[in-house]
């Protein structure tokens, strides 16, 4: 059986919504990406470091990293956005992409998808990326 208090704290951690402000005017303007979680709203580095900081203190490390090969091969519009066809590859576009899809293996790790029986990827990520060893701490 799941621990409860892991999955409350990874339910706490959930986003519902993102919002973005900016501040300044003309060229000096700045924006900030703030996630609304049930815990409250947090700018997106606090909410990145305090899931990475849950994983760890779990010893999840190793679903999130599969969570994160899962998006990379998976999901193809996530690639699609950052490389359209045509078009050169550069390192910016590189670590965009890699951020985008840090920020979307946290968010599955939240949602902890990987145990829901509903989710349509759940089998391909069982068979292709979760070895058994894996899934077996995902369970303690």
């Amino acid at each position: 059986m799941y621990h409860k208090e892991k999955l409350t704290e990874f339910a706490a951690l959930k986003l519902k919504y993102t919002s973005h402000v900016g501040t300044g005017n003309g060229k000096d303007i700045s924006s900030d990406t703030y996630y609304s979680t049930e815990s409250g709203q947090m700018k997106q580095d606090c909410w990145v470091k305090e899931v990475k900081d849950l994983i760890e203190k779990h010893k999840e490390s190793d679903i999130s990293e599969k969570l994160k090969e899962y998006i990379r091969n998976e999901l193809e519009w996530m690639k699609y956005k950052y490389f359209r066809p045509g078009e050169e590859d550069s390192s910016e576009k590189n670590e965009l992409y890699e951020q985008m899809v840090e920020r979307e293996a946290l968010r599955f790790h939240t949602m902890r998808l990987f145990e829901d029986e509903a989710w349509l990827g759940k089998e391909v990520f069982e068979k292709v990326y979760m070895n058994e060893e894996v899934m077996q701490l995902s369970l303690v």
